[in-house]
């Protein structure tokens, strides 16, 4: 597991004796130590695909292990909190403005920026099997927006 120094300095203000908040320095974390961190089994393939998928740089990997210490969990199962809290450090990686941006970009690019998760090869071979269209998918996700791809692929 990578290095971590946690430092609780003494602040001295008008005589009184406070502490500073303790400072997290992290030379890196990778999915493996965030996995050890939240008590997670390395064969938790669908949390370790969204990890890959949302913590994308060392910034964001940082992120989450500091606010994953800093309580995050409060009293959700951990697979809840590690998706939730992955998706939003990492969601900012796919934006996208309207259908026209998502109709130039390959399908399972798409497909993930308007999901907000990764395309599995079970997801694509769904897809493929069912011929739904981009727009037909679009159309039901902006009707409810918290529908996951397998569940919109059942509208079609």
């Amino acid at each position: 597991m990578s290095t971590i120094t946690i430092t609780s300095l003494p602040v001295f203000n008008n005589s009184n004796f406070t502490y500073k908040k303790p400072e997290l320095k992290v030379n890196s974390f990778s999915i493996t130590d965030i996995l050890e961190l939240t008590e997670t089994s390395p064969k938790a393939i669908i949390v370790i695909e969204r990890l890959n998928f949302f913590l994308k740089t060392d910034a964001d990997r940082q992120q989450f292990v500091t606010r994953w210490i800093d309580g995050y969990k409060g009293n959700l199962k951990n697979t809840t909190a590690i998706m939730r809290l992955s998706k939003d450090i990492g969601s900012s990686y796919y934006t996208y403005n309207n259908y026209s941006e998502l109709e130039k970009m390959d399908i399972f690019d798409a497909l993930e920026r308007l999901f907000l998760h990764p395309i599995n090869v079970g997801m694509r071979m769904e897809y493929e099997r069912l011929g739904a269209s981009l727009r037909q998918l679009y159309d039901l996700k902006m009707d409810d927006p918290k529908l996951s791809l397998m569940t919109v692929l059942l509208f079609v």
